[in-house]
């Protein structure tokens, strides 16, 4: 076992994920699941749970990995759902989910209970769970909701979203602002990685050269996945590993944080952006990363 995976032996997760959009989701749970950490759980969340809960449970299923899946949360608390111009809706609205192949379409999951499943695995290791959060904070604003004391009992958030660099509302965290606000708000400690490190974070040459190049069952669904992202935007966005970067923070220290004190705008030209304020919640934020060490790291566990 290598040190980083030593580190993480005993680490329980549960991975909330808006996974079928950009493809780094999708890179993040191959990794995961090529790695020691316990994950106790995925849920899905905006837009379409449903569907991105068959690509998790199909994509990690190839990977060999078994656990429960849930569907979440669709609509964000208020602010109104982002629909991209390229994306097909369903007949009552919402989005299908780009990255869903016809071969997923059949899988299996667990049902649509995400804060359910939240709560129930912080009740059942209390101080012990990581909540590793990278798409909107829709479930865990639901779960806090529904039970805030057992909430409490997660052991902390590790979060891809935010920006403290630069004036700059955060996809995830603009998507749903208020229930980022109401996650701050809490007392479960928080580490976050921003948009304004992970943009450094780009997957290419010879690391994506042996992902390409994998036989591996996993591996193979991860590729038609990147075909299916890459022809979406007709090959104008590059490989950026924005959530494999955060969720490699359990693994070794690619990341240097420091700590600060932020709160989430919900108003008017704050709205969406994570900002230091004196009353706000005390957190690890990310300020730099070491790229190269990371991306050999990610793509030595999903080569194998």
């Amino acid at each position: 076992m290598s040190e980083c995976e030593a580190k993480c032996e005993n680490k329980k997760i549960i991975i909330d994920t808006d996974i079928g959009d950009d493809i780094d989701d999708a890179f993040a749970l191959s990794m995961l699941a090529n790695c020691s950490a316990q994950i106790l759980g995925v849920t899905t969340v905006y837009k379409n749970s449903e569907e991105r809960a068959r690509i998790a449970a199909y994509l990690l299923g190839k990977w060999g990995i078994c656990c429960p899946v849930a569907a979440g949360q669709d609509y964000p608390i208020r602010e109104p759902m982002k629909v991209l111009e390229f994306e097909r809706l369903c007949s009552d609205g919402r989005p299908h989910i780009s990255q869903l192949l016809p071969e997923m379409e059949c899988a299996g999951y667990s049902g649509s209970y995400a804060a359910d499943l939240i709560l129930d695995s912080a009740r059942r290791y209390p101080g012990q769970v990581t909540l590793l959060a990278l798409g909107p904070m829709t479930n865990l604003a639901q779960a806090r909701r529904q039970n805030p004391a057992v909430f409490e009992q997660i052991g902390e958030i590790l979060m891809m979203g935010g920006s403290v660099r630069n004036d700059f509302a955060e996809w995830n965290i603009r998507c749903d602002s208020e229930a980022a606000a109401e996650v701050f708000e809490s007392g479960v400690p928080i580490r976050m990685v921003g948009v304004d490190v992970t943009f450094g974070c780009v997957l290419d040459g010879d690391n994506l050269r042996r992902i390409e190049g994998s036989s591996r069952e996993g591996a193979e669904v991860l590729r038609a996945m990147t075909r299916r992202y890459v022809g979406a935007y007709s090959g104008k966005r590059s490989l950026v590993m924005h959530d494999p970067l955060t969720a490699g923070v359990l693994f070794g220290d690619f990341v240097k944080f420091r700590r600060m004190k932020l709160r989430v705008g919900t108003q008017g030209c704050e709205r969406g952006k994570t900002l230091p304020c004196e009353t706000g919640k005390e957190c690890l934020v990310a300020e730099s990363a070491a790229y190269d060490a990371f991306l050999d790291f990610m793509t030595d566990a999903i080569v194998g």
